[in-house]
């Protein structure tokens, strides 16, 4: 397990634009630690007993996360605005600690299900049979 008081490399990324598929790793965390850095890789997520493979890819000069992130995604069920924690041991392990949009600490439940994006709402949406109901009732 990662010894937080040696101070191990890490770095936050805040889950938005398209995570699902792959995740960018910062630029200046590739830069700091580029001789340690492996092709493959561990995520193991915090206060659980569970390890992810995971491959890591340059792509258009920078580094991801690739094979294996979308199934860890969806194991933790990410969703659009989480907020994670990488903590580097540089054994090839990153310790992964999860945050969900409040800003607490996300329990670790496992789910199958897609990781969640945010909704793409239409302008000319008129929204649900609910929403006209009020759009459409007269009020006193």
């Amino acid at each position: 397990m990662v010894d937080r008081s040696k101070k191990n490399p890490s770095f936050m990324k805040l889950l938005i634009n398209d995570f699902t598929k792959k995740l960018l790793i910062p630029p200046k965390f590739v830069r700091l630690h580029r001789e340690t850095l492996p092709k493959k890789c561990t995520l193991k997520p915090t206060g659980t007993q569970s390890s992810w493979p995971v491959r890591t890819k340059l792509i258009d000069n920078h580094l991801y996360f690739t094979k294996g992130w979308k199934a860890f995604a969806q194991q933790y069920s990410l969703q659009y605005g989480n907020m994670l924690i990488f903590w580097y041991d540089q054994d090839s392990e990153f310790y992964v600690d999860m945050f969900d949009n409040s800003g607490c600490s996300r329990e670790h439940v496992t789910t199958n299900t897609a990781p969640m994006l945010p909704r793409q709402e239409k302008k000319d949406d008129p929204g649900t049979a609910a929403d006209q109901l009020i759009l459409t009732s007269k009020f006193p």
